[in-house]
């Protein structure tokens, strides 16, 4: 998948523990674009099919958050909570290059523009920091300071990248490094936020819908019903979920959504293509509903307790346990196709790119698995 030319750029960071040499990049900010996860939904435009192979494991120092990777051509780049930041070439499989930062790296970078934006959070002080490195010219740009933590993923909008502190802070920054503006939410947040149609939205700490205009720079309401759980999104759909029920709505109907029962005991996790609704719950009990008719079309029960986001392909529906499995679900029928297996707790979703699953557990190891005919 190489869309890269063949001059090599020499990138050092400040402080690197070891050299990171990348192959020069030719950067496509819509490329980027589809590695990027705005809407808190794990769907993978892709079919597996076949049987996966252990390929590699890559060392690291620290733990994983949940969702910590971001890939684009042939590199993965991501952080740990000890605050160490990695590159690895993907196609080799192998570490090429680390830097050490004093805190945590809790989200995903973001690379946009031939820049690379790191958030570190420094919990001791309470304050997080973006590092602005420009990897043509090998230098830090600028170090922007944030009141209060990153706990939530930066996001590129336009020609700025979105952060959102812990303390309901969102702060407009442009790709310089140059803050644009910041705003006051109505309300902290209690789940990872969602850009949709230039809106963000998120569920606050009193479970109430709330959003966030990055047109008009506005806050206000959504719903006010005090037990939402989760939300997720797909395509221009917004699913909401609260007490066992979920609604699907779009602007032109979130002011009354309509809840439909789910059969499961407590929703741990959801996620969504064009035709249905898949969730799990923390017993891992799993369940297929039709979009359209809200009727179920398969359950399943499988072993070990839930605790991580499925996973959605063309084909499979994955889920991960406790127990350091991750079941492969036939989309179709909910049946068992194959599942992988590992000795350590999982500690990251699952990612899936370039025929390749990549996954972090306790150990502070990633593994990767490649499909068995690598096609």
């Amino acid at each position: 998948m190489k869309r890269i030319s063949s001059i090599l750029l020499l990138l050092f960071l400040v402080g690197c523990s070891k050299p990171l040499i990348l192959k020069r990049i030719t950067f496509n900010d819509t490329q980027a674009d589809k590695t990027r996860n705005y809407i808190n939904n794990y769907y993978f435009d892709i079919a597996l099919k076949d049987s996966f192979v252990f390929k590699k494991e890559i060392s690291i120092k620290g733990n994983l958050d949940i969702n910590p990777f971001f890939f684009y051509d042939s590199y993965l780049f991501f952080g740990d909570l000890a605050g160490k930041f990695y590159i690895v070439d993907i196609e080799s499989n192998t570490l090429i290059g680390d830097n050490q930062f004093n805190g945590s790296i809790n989200v995903p970078p973001i690379l946009s523009n031939y820049r690379l934006f790191i958030p570190l959070n420094n919990y001791d002080e309470n304050y997080a920091t973006l590092y602005f490195y420009d990897i043509l010219n090998n230098k830090v740009l600028i170090e922007t300071k944030i009141d209060g933590n990153i706990d939530f993923s930066i996001m590129k909008y336009k020609e700025n990248i979105i952060v959102i502190n812990n303390r309901g802070l969102v702060y407009r920054i442009n790709l310089a490094g140059g803050l644009e503006s910041k705003h006051k939410l109505i309300s902290e947040l209690r789940s990872e936020p969602i850009l949709l149609n230039d809106i963000i939205y998120y569920i606050g700490f009193d479970r109430n819908l709330y959003s966030f205009s990055l047109i008009e720079n506005k806050a206000k309401i959504e719903l006010e019903i005090n037990d939402l759980q989760k939300i997720f999104s797909f395509n221009k759909e917004l699913i909401l979920v609260k007490n066992n029920s979920y609604a699907i709505v779009k602007d032109d109907n979130i002011s009354d959504p309509e809840f439909m029962p789910v059969p499961l005991n407590n929703i741990q996790s959801g996620v969504s293509d064009t035709n249905r609704l898949y969730f799990v719950d923390y017993s891992g009990n799993a369940i297929c509903i039709d979009k359209v008719k809200g009727t179920v079309q398969w359950e399943t029960k499988l072993s070990g307790f839930t605790n991580l986001p499925l996973v959605l392909t063309d084909d499979y529906l994955l889920v991960t346990n406790s127990i350091g499995e991750i079941y492969f679900i036939n989309k179709e029928d909910g049946k068992e196709y194959t599942r992988i297996k590992v000795e350590e707790r999982i500690k990251t979703a699952p990612q899936i790119y370039d025929n390749k699953i990549y996954f972090g557990v306790a150990k502070g190891l990633i593994k990767v698995y490649e499909k068995a005919n690598n096609k």
